[in-house]
């Protein structure tokens, strides 16, 4: 910018001394001369000379103009240059700027499968150590259910035993009623309970209904005969009781 600035100014200074140096001539050949007279040999030389330096001074003008135009392109080219330098520094830096977060998206996305993968194995522990816990607790359920079914089996196969060394019916049928009461009593202390009698109410939550009979003698709804009597535990049915209704 400094050597522009100077080449103006030397180009404004000679094109004034080329107006002086015009505006003296011009007044020179305004005067009148007079005739028969010879101009004296010191003015011929004085007018050679202003105008060789007036020549001159037209050359260092243009020479000057030319200066000033390189000087002008070089600026252009500089500033070109200075822009695509700094538009180079705003996408490296942009560049910078988006790796640096592409690395915490990535590195997130690390922390997460991390964490997704630690999740899935706890979960599929937690469902083997439900799985085997409910396994234990079926078998110690039959376990239970079984200690105290295996008495009434004993008690069945020794009937059966001696059923050939009796000929008293009473007998047979009293050990039958003493197995059943046994096997009854098992399933009072696993706390089943059986149910289904004659005149209880029908209910369709206990009982299934297989008959119906037209009876004046049992209200409607009322159970009248039970082929297969039923078993819950507390509010849980087991099987629900056979039985006959009275409309």
């Amino acid at each position: 910018m400094i050597e522009k600035h100077d080449c103006e100014k030397d180009l404004t200074m000679e094109t004034a001394s080329n107006t002086d140096t015009t505006d003296t001539a011009d007044k020179d050949q305004s005067q009148p001369q007079p005739q028969n007279q010879v101009p004296p040999q010191e003015d011929a030389g004085d007018y050679a000379g202003d105008r060789q330096v007036s020549e001159c001074d037209d050359i260092s003008c243009e020479t000057a103009k030319n200066e000033c135009e390189k000087c002008d392109a070089k600026e252009s080219e500089d500033e070109i240059k200075e822009k695509e330098e700094k538009s180079k520094r705003e996408l490296e830096n942009e560049v910078r700027r988006l790796s640096g977060e592409l690395e915490k998206l990535l590195a997130a996305l690390e922390e997460e499968k991390g964490r997704y993968v630690r999740l899935y194995a706890e979960y599929e522990n937690y469902r083997k150590r439900t799985t085997a816990e409910k396994q234990a607790v079926y078998i110690d359920a039959y376990a239970d259910v079984l200690k105290e079914i295996l008495p009434v089996y004993d008690t069945l196969e020794r009937a059966l035993t001696m059923a050939g060394d009796t000929t008293d019916p009473a007998k047979l049928i009293e050990g039958i009623k003493l197995t059943l009461d046994m096997f009854t009593g098992a399933l009072a202390k696993m706390g089943i309970e059986r149910y289904g009698e004659p005149g209880e109410k029908f209910d369709p939550n206990l009982h299934n209904a297989v008959m119906h009979e037209e009876s004046e003698a049992h209200g409607e709804g009322e159970i009248t005969q039970v082929f297969q009597p039923g078993f819950k535990k507390g509010d849980r049915v087991l099987r629900f009781a056979m039985v006959k209704v009275a409309n």
